[in-house]
């Protein structure tokens, strides 16, 4: 017979409420970031050409698209107002399973590894000392998190892609059609699932890892623990830092795994494609195609996020 105790039904409701919280964070936050997402996939998969001068030397790059003002007014004279949204029902589905399970995994992982950082989450008393968990449980915890949202998330992710990259109207019946006709079948749902894990598995950590840390810093120059971390502003500012930050470190596996995400190349891996954008398409700076755009949206996607998120289950759970 087990016997259920009220540490376990509170564990149970937290993760209920965290797995609701982040399911609402999640669809709120795509919706707003929507045109920024657009933005940075078109410059990211687009391919750069150089165009020769008289003297045979390579001249200006030849590209339809160039930063974030120039490529939306482009997106929304070609194909209207509307394809700033382009695939946003497959990227719903995307944020919401992909927030939903990174926001209750990670702090499930932290409330094991720091039992600690449970208990004061929960204390709401005017004496509630400033706490965070160590760097590497948070790094741990983020990365993990990563890893199973990623996962679980990540056949949405492809679809989206290939939605946003068709310039012709399509949908998301006809667009999984097509990616699971292509060679390779089902398994193209999973493109690129390599470089999107080296890039989100130290991207999660260090943002939840940054976002931890802001808090804790801001809270040190604050007569109200309580008040500060539960201050919409201050979670939006420790957000849009930690996701800027973790962002521009890892935002060459991030072009990497789009270009791999639409290719329909036949044994075409990250290395091959490492070494294309390196030696084709300019060097370095190949490697942070649509960064500007990248970083911004990440930033006040992070912001948004995590806003949302905590404030979502500070009224679901009556604090």
């Amino acid at each position: 017979m087990i016997i259920i105790t009220s540490n376990d039904e509170d564990k149970k409701t937290n993760v209920f409420v965290e797995l609701v919280a982040g399911s609402f964070s999640g669809a709120l936050t795509r919706f707003i970031v929507a045109p920024l997402d657009v933005v940075k996939i078109r410059l990211q998969l687009q391919r750069t050409q150089f165009i020769q001068n008289n003297n045979n030397n390579i001249g200006k790059e030849n590209v339809n698209y160039r930063g974030i003002i120039n490529t939306m007014n482009k997106v929304i004279r070609e194909e209207g107002i509307r394809s700033l949204w382009k695939g946003n029902f497959s990227a719903e589905l995307l944020w919401v399973t992909y927030a939903a399970i990174q926001f209750s995994t990670y702090n499930e992982i932290i409330g094991i590894l720091d039992p600690e950082y449970r208990k004061h989450q929960q204390r709401t008393d005017k004496d509630k000392p400033n706490y965070k968990p160590s760097s590497s449980i948070t790094m741990i915890g983020g990365a993990s998190a990563g890893i199973l949202s990623t996962i679980v998330s990540y056949p949405f992710d492809i679809i989206r892609t290939n939605i946003v990259n068709n310039h012709n109207k399509t949908n998301f019946k006809q667009t999984f059609k097509t990616i699971i006709t292509r060679n390779g079948g089902y398994s193209n749902l999973f493109s690129g699932i390599n470089s999107s894990l080296f890039q989100i598995v130290p991207q999660m950590g260090f943002q939840f890892t940054f976002y931890e840390t802001f808090k804790f810093i801001s809270n040190k120059y604050t007569s109200s623990i309580n008040n500060n971390n539960n201050n919409p502003l201050n979670q939006f500012t420790c957000g849009l830092l930690s996701g800027a930050i973790s962002k521009f470190l890892v935002l060459p596996f991030d072009v990497v795994k789009k270009r791999l995400q639409v290719n329909e190349k036949v044994g075409y891996g990250m290395k091959s494609c490492f070494r294309d954008l390196y030696f084709n398409e300019g060097g370095i700076k190949a490697f942070f195609k649509g960064g500007t755009p990248g970083i911004v949206k990440a930033g006040l996607a992070a912001a948004l996020s995590f806003t949302f998120f905590e404030q979502s289950k500070r009224i679901l759970l009556n604090k």
